[in-house]
């Protein structure tokens, strides 16, 4: 993952199987960029480095000074991001935050940081495979709660949309957010990237209209009986795959399983939900919560904890990966 010689290689792709994102935070102005930034051309690997510059501004609003966007503002010599990129090969981005280079304290702490640690975050969740995860789609707003009509079941229940972070507003729909969702996995206690074909704690979760996946936009859900889930702290991993074959990162949420009450999510507070889209017509209408925020109201009945929580491995954004 490497080039010997970046300058004569520059119109070479590294393809998707690359590893790492860098990103380098200057102030000030609310703008994303992307390679390349010394010139308004873009790379070889401009698809897969687009959708995810998209995503990142999908938290912060920010315009993409970027090439061939209508807000690249002039080259920039010299810039990290290029050379990481040309030369590593990671994904590489740039955020100018903020609206001065020394900035109020609380303007910092009120705006910047909440619009911009997700954002931060979810490049970081997505490190592994920034060029595959990032075009694929995202899953939301991900629940478990208990089933009114039999108190032995759980419902878990989310939202997956292959459009609504990378068709940002005031720029085209983005060739990636056009693919249908083909499938969605629901894991008990082992991440998708272990996934070795032999394990059993693994569903297929369904539209909620119970059609086929038809749209780039569905809710989906499942039931699920405590009964096969035995007492202690529990995660479910919830991964969405598109009709191109991508599969987006990895949502999570903690639920504990007790033997004296239940307690199940109530309203969460989100943080800068990516929100850039209304929901197809087979929606909820319920914006995206892209935190998974420690919540709980108990509940008398039945023997299950569920709680929110973030998961291991940068696992706040919609993932636990």
């Amino acid at each position: 993952q490497r080039k010997r010689d970046p300058m004569k290689e520059m119109d070479v792709a590294f393809g998707e199987e690359i590893m790492g994102v860098y990103i380098d935070v200057h102030s000030s102005g609310g703008y994303t960029y992307y390679p390349w930034g010394h010139k308004n051309k873009v790379s070889p690997d401009d698809e897969s480095l687009q959708a995810l510059g998209r995503k990142i501004s999908s938290f912060n609003q920010y315009k993409l000074w970027a090439p061939n966007q209508p807000d690249f503002l002039y080259p920039a010599s010299g810039d990290t991001s290029d050379y990481m990129y040309a030369r590593f090969g990671v994904s590489s981005f740039g955020l100018e935050i903020g609206e001065d280079f020394y900035e109020s304290c609380k303007l910092f702490e009120e705006e910047i940081v909440p619009s911009n640690l997700p954002a931060l975050i979810y490049a970081a969740k997505v490190a592994k495979k920034p060029f595959t995860l990032g075009k694929g789609p995202d899953v939301f707003d991900l629940r478990v709660s208990r089933d009114s009509a039999a108190s032995e079941r759980i419902r878990v229940s989310a939202l997956a949309s292959d459009s609504r972070m990378v068709n940002i507003k005031n720029y085209p729909k983005f060739t990636t957010g056009k693919q249908h969702i083909k499938e969605v996995k629901l894991y008990l206690d082992v991440h998708p990237d272990n996934d070795d074909g032999s394990i059993s704690n693994v569903w297929i979760m369904n539209p909620t209209d119970r059609k086929k996946y038809n749209n780039v936009e569905e809710d989906i859900d499942i039931m699920l009986s405590t009964s096969e889930i035995p007492p202690g702290k529990h995660t479910f991993f919830v991964q969405a795959e598109d009709s191109n074959g991508y599969l987006g990162p990895v949502s999570s949420i903690f639920f504990d399983v007790t033997e004296s009450s239940v307690s199940q999510p109530s309203e969460a507070d989100p943080i800068a939900p990516p929100n850039n889209e209304e929901p197809n017509s087979q929606g909820n209408g319920s914006d995206g919560d892209s935190i998974d925020s420690t919540i709980g109201s108990n509940i008398a009945g039945d023997s299950m904890l569920l709680l929110e929580n973030f998961a291991t491995g940068f696992g706040a954004f919609n993932s636990g990966g």
